[in-house]
């Protein structure tokens, strides 16, 4: 089943010098584009000293995203069987079959 991920779709959100009105009219452009789920959210700046607003949106991952996150979640299964049959097998060894 695909999955809802989130794209950033506006890298800076500026507000500077805009009045209510003017910002309300860009939020009302932003829902009829990207709908209602659309988000805020604070991101540290690149250098660490500082934060800026983006703007995020909600989409179903394609069909290459969601083949892709298959493939990663089966080998991080896989993994994850292997180091806990390989710990079994040491508790085994170290504990014998038989100790309860």
């Amino acid at each position: 089943m695909k999955k809802k991920v989130w794209d950033i779709v506006e890298d800076y959100v500026d507000m500077d010098y805009e009045t209510l009105g003017e910002f309300r009219d860009r939020i009302d452009a932003w829902i009829k584009q990207h709908g209602s789920n659309a988000m805020f959210e604070f991101q540290d700046d690149f250098d660490g000293f500082g934060r800026h607003i983006v703007l995020k949106a909600e989409r179903l991952e394609t069909d290459d995203e969601y083949n892709k996150r298959i493939v990663q979640e089966e080998y991080y299964r896989e993994m994850s069987e292997k180091r806990d049959r390989e710990e079994f097998q040491r508790l085994k060894k170290k504990f014998g079959e038989n100790n309860g």
